[in-house]
């Protein structure tokens, strides 16, 4: 009965190392290629499915973004660039970002010419991919803990009536 019982658990083990193995090797600790970082590209679309998959518990719903925020005194980070920002439209109007929100580019992050905050941490785009592959990269890559992600970005923040400005 015994060595029935460790045969199961280290079979168990082994299937999960392998998992794990299979996951790492596909994509849990690369770099955003800048595919990856393009919106609306088949590859950030692919990206941020990913990581939507791996991380279900760390994406919120702008309300409860919002709440989170306050109670954790969380840093929103628009991680656009300064071009997104004020080219994309977020409900029919160009150049609007979450109210207060810092700017740091992922593309910035990823050269390393951005520093990325100590957390909590709200991650935000203009519909929310781009977030998500900032939260694949700050998780996988940089080690960051406390990083969540605002589910549909600015679009669905102002949606909600929640506080935006322009940029």
């Amino acid at each position: 009965m015994l060595s029935r019982s460790l045969f199961r658990v280290s079979g168990m083990l082994a299937a999960t190392a392998k998992t794990a193995f299979r996951t790492s090797a596909v994509r849990c600790f690369a770099l955003p290629t800048a595919g990856e970082m393009t919106p609306g590209s088949a590859e950030m679309k692919a990206r941020a499915q990913d990581a939507r998959a791996k991380f279900p518990d760390l994406i919120l719903e702008p309300m409860e973004a919002t709440l989170f925020a306050i109670k954790h005194k969380a840093k929103i980070i628009d991680v656009r660039t300064a071009a997104e920002r004020v080219s994309h439209e977020i409900n029919g109007r160009p150049g609007v970002a979450v109210t207060g929100a810092l700017s740091i580019p992922l593309d910035d992050m990823v050269s390393g010419s951005a520093p990325v905050p100590s957390g909590p941490l709200l991650l935000v785009c203009s519909k929310g991919p781009k977030s998500l592959v900032a939260l694949d990269y700050l998780l996988g890559d940089v080690g960051v803990d406390g990083v969540w992600v605002v589910d549909g970005g600015t679009t669905a923040w102002d949606t909600e009536g929640l506080p935006v400005e322009s940029v």
